[in-house]
């Protein structure tokens, strides 16, 4: 999915 801000308990995907 898009850039988005790290939210908790989600994998940040796309910003690492």
């Amino acid at each position: 999915f898009p850039n988005v801000p790290p939210a908790p308990g989600m994998p940040c995907q796309g910003e690492d």
